[in-house]
């Protein structure tokens, strides 16, 4: 779905599968999960979070675990919202 100038407050917003042109987004919890593909195109964010869920998930805990398996010490991905 397309959404053109629009003005997200205090929304939790699922991406996939959405393209967002010229929206601003204040206090919003943006969820990716990897299933559909999305876009961003002159969008604002103030205040906003992100979170993984589904295969997005599993890719971040990939990510820590061979991050920590090197020896780094904490994984920069491991603060991730999930």
């Amino acid at each position: 779905m397309r959404h053109e100038d629009r003005i997200f407050n205090n929304d939790t917003i699922r991406i996939d599968g959405n393209t967002y042109v010229r929206c601003v987004f204040r206090d919003c919890t943006l969820i990716f999960s990897a299933s559909g593909s999305f876009g961003f195109d002159s969008c604002s964010f103030d205040r906003c979070a992100c979170a993984f869920s589904g295969a997005a998930k599993l890719t971040v805990q990939f990510m820590d675990a061979i991050y920590s398996a090197q020896g780094f010490g904490n994984s920069p991905v491991a603060a991730l919202p999930m």
